[in-house]
């Protein structure tokens, strides 16, 4: 039976990441059940257990809230090119993050320039939120914004139209 909750609690995660339906299945039977629509206030029994789903979250929700809980140890960029800044904050997030047993650790920070140009940046910073560490990049870099887009971080000079 724990096998099976952990299907529909690994099915739960991954329907909150692509949003419309999930399936479960029993780990013992190989029995699946389903579709199960995904929506706010849909509940779901286990064993005798009833869950009601409170809060549905985007992939990109999902990563910002990690890029707030990740915090930066202490680094300095004197005159650096953007894009190493950014290679290194990325780098810097793998140890960083707190979710040690993930498959993906850390951010993955993608610079993409409209054009050739890649300015360098002065920053120093201890005990930084990610996050953070993105925003002074982005008020130092000249016009440069980041984005998310699924897990990944876009620094780049506009986002895509949705």
């Amino acid at each position: 039976m724990r096998c099976f909750v952990l299907l529909v609690l690994l099915g739960l995660t991954g329907c909150a990441m692509t949003g419309e339906q999930f399936f479960v299945r029993d780990a013992e039977t190989g029995e699946s059940y389903g579709p199960y629509r995904f929506r706010q206030g849909a509940s779901l029994s286990v064993a005798q257990h009833r869950y009601v789903i409170t809060r549905i979250a985007t992939t990109e929700e999902i990563t910002a809230d990690r890029m707030a809980e990740i915090i930066l140890p202490a680094f300095h960029f004197h005159d650096t090119p953007l894009s190493e800044a950014l290679d290194t904050i990325s780098k810097l997030s793998v140890d960083a993050d707190p979710e040690r047993y993930r498959r993906n650790r850390g951010i993955l920070i993608v610079y993409a320039p409209a054009n050739r140009y890649d300015p360098h940046v002065t920053f120093a910073a201890k005990d930084i939120s990610l996050m953070e560490a993105l925003r002074v990049l982005e008020s130092i870099s000249g016009g440069y914004r980041y984005y998310i887009q699924e897990e990944v971080v876009v620094f780049g000079e506009q986002p895509p139209r949705k």
